[in-house]
This record gives C-alpha cells, sequence and structure tokens, in this order.
C-alpha cells in the first residue's frame, strides 16, 4: 500500500469528495501554453510594489515576525476601520473587524460562525470553488450535493 492511499483511507469523506484533479489537468495545461490569463486562483499578475517588499523587509529586520492574536493585528485592525470610515463613510471599530491570512480562511470562519444545522446555503454560478468546500464542510443537506 502506498503512503498516498494510507493517507487517502484516514482522510475525511468532506476531503475525499472534494475533486482536485480537475483544476490539476488545467494547470497542467496551461502551464504548456503561452500568455494564458490564469481567472480562477486570484493571483495577482503583477509583481509586489517595491514599497510592499520594503516594509516586508524591515518587519523582518524589526523582528515583527511572530503569530499574532486570532483578529489579527491590532494596529492593523484600527488601519482598517480608520480607512472604511474615511473613504466609505461606515462606522466600524477594530474590534468588528478580523484579519485572516486569506480569503479561504475567512469564507470558513464564516460558514462555521454562521451556518447551523437546517440552514440552507445559496451559492451563486460562477464562483469561487472554496464556497463549496466551506459549504460541504460545515453541513450538507441529507441528499445534497455541489450545485452544477
Amino acid at each position: 500500500m502506498t503512503d498516498q492511499s494510507l493517507l487517502a483511507n484516514r482522510l475525511a469523506p468532506r476531503i475525499v469528495e472534494e475533486d482536485g484533479s480537475f483544476r490539476t489537468r488545467m494547470l497542467g495545461i496551461a502551464a504548456d501554453l503561452k500568455d494564458v490569463i490564469a481567472l480562477g486562483r486570484g493571483d495577482p499578475d503583477f509583481h509586489t510594489p517595491h514599497h510592499v517588499t520594503e516594509a516586508a523587509k524591515a518587519a523582518i529586520d524589526d523582528n515583527q515576525h511572530h503569530y499574532t492574536g486570532p483578529t489579527g493585528l491590532p494596529q492593523l485592525r484600527q488601519a482598517i476601520a480608520d480607512t472604511l470610515a474615511a473613504d466609505y463613510g461606515l462606522g466600524y471599530s477594530a474590534d468588528e473587524i478580523v484579519v485572516t491570512a486569506g480569503v479561504q480562511e475567512s469564507i470558513m470562519l464564516c460558514m462555521l460562525g454562521l451556518v447551523r444545522d437546517g440552514d440552507e446555503v445559496l451559492i451563486t454560478s460562477p464562483r469561487f470553488t472554496t464556497y463549496d468546500t466551506g459549504r460541504s464542510s460545515v453541513w450538507r443537506r441529507p441528499g445534497a450535493g455541489a450545485d452544477p
């Protein structure tokens, strides 16, 4: 038995049911093509701006590389609240803002925090595939599968 099959036998059904093979095939095909624009994962099509890389280097040099609290850096949350107020007239406090490492984590936290047994989760199409993973990981209505 291979390491791969040993792992597959231990995975929860909700993980095994996720089909990554289509995406994997498409990435392989795209790698062989010229001038392909990826519309799936949200990878930036530009280099990181110089001021951002310089700020990251400065943070590393200043030993600002430790774990944050579960809701993110307080200074960042306050800066987001200030920007929302200044740019959009929205009155959120830093305590109402959560910063995550990425959108997948945010979606999972929203699903885990808001979806209850018996709730129906509607997902539009086209969509970000993480919505499906979040829905199926949190709760599955009997007999329901992924939307077509």
